[in-house]
């Protein structure tokens, strides 16, 4: 689905004149960067860099080309090696103490936009990462989120538009907010059907090593 045919829908559901068709297609290009932001899609996969600060124990993301989606899959020294992740700076600060010791960066943990690393490189180092960005924005009528197939371009970003819109729309409403809930439902079943089919396209690489 293109935009204009994801906004012609999302107005016929809601059917609310205060929403200007900006704002629908603003709810859309939400909704998009949600559902991009809650799996591994393929096609918004990017290698970048970022240098370390020699004052500071952490750098940010928000230069990275494309913008940063907020998932982050490797983190590689000078040398190519992996360097290994920490789920929380908490857990990486147990080990490390307070992230002032000089040296090589032994370690990361993505925190937001914000990459922490121990130690910290006396002399600036450039980092390879493995990240994923976030889709291009909808703008024109004829623009399609080619990041997603197209099979849950309706239950992802027409439903979750609608929901968005109906999310204001019934905010005064005491009790549950039926359309929202309603809405919310359909773009989680296209959730999951997204997931089931990355899961099902992922390529598996299988090697063999022969001995004479």
């Amino acid at each position: 689905m293109n935009l204009k045919e994801m906004r012609d829908e999302v107005i016929s559901i809601v059917s609310d004149s205060d929403f200007t068709d900006d704002a629908v297609d603003a709810k859309i290009n939400i909704a998009l960067q949600s559902a991009a932001g809650r799996c591994s899609l393929p096609n918004l996969k990017r290698i970048g860099t970022v240098t370390t600060n020699t004052a500071t124990a952490y750098v940010s993301f928000s230069n990275v080309a494309g913008g940063f989606s907020g998932r982050l899959s490797r983190v590689f020294n000078t040398d190519g090696e992996s360097i290994p992740f920490y789920t929380a700076l908490e857990l990486m600060m147990t080990e490390y103490g307070d992230l002032t010791e000089a040296g090589d960066v032994e370690a990361v943990c993505l925190e937001g936009n914000t990459l922490w690393y121990a130690k910290v490189p006396a002399v600036a180092e450039v980092l390879t990462l493995l990240y994923f960005q976030n889709p291009a924005v909808l703008g024109d009528d004829i623009d399609v989120p080619a990041e997603l197939p197209e099979f849950v371009h309706r239950p992802l970003l027409v439903n979750g538009a609608c929901e968005l819109m109906y999310d204001e729309i019934e905010r005064g409403v005491e009790g549950l907010k039926v359309n929202t809930k309603a809405h919310e439902y359909m773009k989680e079943r296209g959730m999951k059907d997204l997931h089931n089919w990355l899961g099902k396209n992922k390529v598996h690489h299988i090697s063999s090593v022969w001995s004479a």
